[in-house]
């Protein structure tokens, strides 16, 4: 899945639209780091790596209150494009850096086949691929582990 950086117009106009990513060292980072006190956001360039130490005022477990602070303007997020989308398209966030993004996040559905192989399983993987696949990301599927 393709990732993004996106922040509210009334953001950008406010603190400037950075032109690389390590000036988002000096922006406001809605960040899910979860376990790590000093998240680090990942991009590339030419096959380098690039890693950027970021700090916020908002660290949340979900996408949710992340994306609904960066619309009120309170900062940068990054996260994966499927979530962004619609407020992007809508014109409430403006994404930047798209030749830095990662493009190499996974999204995986692991379930053992011989004990789960049930048309409730069957029917959710299907219901992911095809919204997934809707929103634009790259769907790709593996044979199952038995």
């Amino acid at each position: 899945m393709e990732l993004s950086v996106c922040a509210a117009p009334t953001y950008w106009r406010e603190h400037g639209v950075p032109v690389d990513p390590s000036e988002l060292a000096h922006h406001v980072a809605l960040t899910s780091a979860q376990l790590n006190p000093l998240p680090k956001w990942r991009f590339g360039t030419d096959g380098q790596p690039i890693e950027v130490t970021v700090r916020g005022t908002l660290d949340a477990t979900e996408s949710g209150p992340l994306v609904q602070a960066a619309l009120l303007g309170a900062g940068v997020v990054y996260l994966p494009s499927v979530i962004l989308k619609p407020y992007v398209e809508s014109g409430r966030l403006v994404p930047v850096f798209s030749d830095f993004v990662r493009r190499d996040m996974w999204l995986s559905a692991v379930y053992m086949q011989r004990r789960h192989s049930t048309a409730v399983h069957r029917a959710l993987l299907d219901f992911l691929a095809d919204r997934l696949k809707s929103a634009g990301a790259r769907v790709r599927t593996a044979a199952q582990v038995s």
